[in-house]
């Protein structure tokens, strides 16, 4: 009698011991939380970004693209697609616009790496929507997006 009761306490304390470790691994996120922080759209936007950013460091014999950026695109219809945009330097000092990321679903998320502009300039995101991803892509070509954010580096 005594060992059975035993073995239910011990029994007990090994499900609550692994309940409260299930609940401290869940709680603590695979990556950290960035930084610097942004948001681009507003409420009645046909779609919303946001997201955080942060600048990375590396060692001098392979560096990576020196700024981490991270986000998650909101669409507000069924019938909405969206792109997001990062700056970067062209030929002949020309600023070009790469997409990073497209999609039409809602709730998508991404994590891009992106290189600073000549100077050391910080580049820009910007976010663009369309029926599909080609009339996103046409709206960013007319400059006619959603909203834009330059990212800012300390």
């Amino acid at each position: 009698m005594r060992t059975n009761i035993t073995r239910r306490v011990a029994g007990a304390l090994t499900t609550s011991a692994i309940g409260v470790v299930s609940a401290v691994a869940v709680a603590s996120p695979a990556s950290a939380a960035y930084e610097h922080k942004f948001e681009i759209g507003t409420r009645s936007s046909a779609a919303t970004l946001a997201g955080s950013y942060e600048s990375m460091m590396g060692i001098p014999e392979n560096p990576p693209p020196p700024i981490a950026v991270e986000g998650t695109i909101n669409l507000r219809n069924r019938n909405t697609c969206g792109i997001v945009q990062v700056s970067g330097d062209g030929p002949a000092d020309e600023l070009v616009w790469r997409t990073i990321v497209s999609t039409c679903r809602r709730g998508t998320t991404f994590n891009e790496r992106v290189s600073l502009m000549r100077g050391g300039f910080a580049p820009s995101l910007r976010l663009c929507a369309g029926r599909a991803v080609a009339a996103a892509e046409l709206a960013a070509e007319r400059n006619r997006c959603i909203g834009e954010t330059q990212l800012v580096l300390r």
